[in-house]
């Protein structure tokens, strides 16, 4: 995958050639849309906007009424059909593409599900032209009342993203993400019982008390760990490029295994490593929900938006 990464600073105003989102019960969900049909930059002809049909409650009908409001109309979808909504979008970007030598594509994947915005990544990455670009959006949320909102990992929840495994690896080392989540993170290191466990994690640059409640929430498994690594959430390109420094140093020793949980930046950097590296022994896990105790949590944005946008080389 010969790309290009650049951080994007955030406006309202924006070249779009067609807008990818989905909203639900995030206040945050809708709060990209709302900003970019304000500046003219979108309508309902250059927008995709999938609108969940699971966990509806009061906060995803005000979404759907305010992205109505704007003239934009919303696409029910259930967030298991990734099918469904990957045709849909092949399909959107075959026919604009046809009328035009230059697709500026935007995604916010504020509040889409991981098996989401990293197909999506991967997808139109491999369909993009040298002359198109694929900008990725990330609202930022409120997470201070969500700290303690726990699911339980069981190894029947992992399964494969990306990458190919060693048939006979010397070593494993598994490199894994980490959010609020301890139950989650605490199930997931005793199921894979690693020899070598690197853990990393991001943080705002500009909040402190995040960083010390990850420090606080994980105290003993960064204490366990061959090695930590912090990373700025709004640095996407610093996080891909850091986190494939160390797979590359920990692939002379056998095979890297990627288990990303946590903000939505650190998880899509990690499920797009095996596909950047295209190296066997890399291979990201995703880690699936249990619906049976899942909640849906209000996330409200914090105004603060960053954005990273691809190109392809023109080598490739």
């Amino acid at each position: 995958m010969n790309i290009d990464f650049t951080k994007k600073e955030y406006s309202a105003s924006q070249e779009i050639s067609l807008l990818i989102c989905a909203i639900g019960f995030e206040e945050r969900s809708s709060y990209l849309i709302k900003e970019f049909s304000d500046s003219s930059s979108i309508n309902n002809s250059n927008t995709l906007c999938f609108y969940f049909i699971d966990n509806r409650n009061e906060t995803s009908d005000q979404n759907y009424n305010e992205v109505l409001e704007k003239g934009i109309i919303p696409k029910d979808i259930n967030k298991d059909n990734v099918d469904e909504l990957l045709t849909e979008i092949e399909n959107k970007i075959s026919e604009i593409s046809s009328r035009s030598e230059s697709l500026k594509i935007h995604v916010d994947y504020s509040s889409m599900p991981r098996a989401w915005y990293a197909n999506l990544f991967v997808k139109i990455t491999n369909k993009m032209r040298v002359s198109d670009s694929l900008t990725f959006w990330y609202s930022h949320g409120d997470y201070s009342e969500d700290e303690k909102h726990c699911t339980t990992a069981g190894a029947d929840d992992f399964v494969i993203f990306s990458g190919k495994a060693s048939i006979r690896p010397r070593n494993r080392s598994h490199i894994l993400g980490l959010g609020y989540d301890k139950t989650k993170s605490d199930a997931i290191k005793t199921v894979v019982d690693p020899s070598t466990l690197i853990v990393c994690y991001t943080y705002p640059e500009n909040n402190d008390k995040i960083l010390e409640t990850i420090h606080g929430v994980h105290e003993q498994m960064l204490s366990s760990a061959a090695m930590s690594i912090s990373l700025p959430i709004e640095n996407f390109n610093f996080i891909v490029k850091r986190i494939n420094e160390v797979v590359l140093d920990q692939l002379d020793k056998g095979d890297v295994i990627l288990i990303p949980d946590g903000p939505k930046p650190l998880i899509l950097a990690c499920s797009i490593i095996p596909e950047l590296l295209n190296k066997i022994g890399v291979v990201c896990f995703h880690i699936k929900s249990h619906n049976a105790n899942f909640r849906p949590v209000n996330i409200r944005p914090t105004g603060n938006v960053s954005g990273f946008v691809i190109n392809r080389k023109a080598n490739e």
